[in-house]
């Protein structure tokens, strides 16, 4: 009704995979700034990976925190992807020539 474009994103184990990976690059490379907000500060801190017994990287914040910033600059940042075919578990770097700037 506002005239917002808005889209679903639909959160599975991939999903969030994609979307967290999506976010890594685009703050270790400069994409994209955040602004100083204390909570989105403390959550990125906290924000963790653990290892699986089934050896899955399990994504978000440790047993009694939260993850809801971290999750809605993830959702603002989807809108400038990584492009197809980087593969974050080798951490290479993408070359500026290749990554949408706003």
């Amino acid at each position: 009704r506002m005239g917002l474009s808005v889209l679903p994103y639909q959160f599975t184990e991939a999903s969030k995979k994609a979307l967290i990976d999506n976010l890594i690059v685009q703050i270790e490379g400069h994409h994209i700034t955040y602004p100083p907000i204390t909570e989105l500060l403390d959550e990125l801190s906290a924000y963790t990976y653990e290892l699986t017994e089934g050896g899955k990287l399990k994504r978000g914040a440790p047993s009694g925190y939260h993850d809801d910033c971290v999750t809605a600059l993830a959702l603002a940042a989807w809108a400038h992807k990584v492009p197809i075919g980087y593969d974050i578990e080798s951490w290479g770097q993408v070359e500026s020539s290749v990554v949408q700037t706003w």
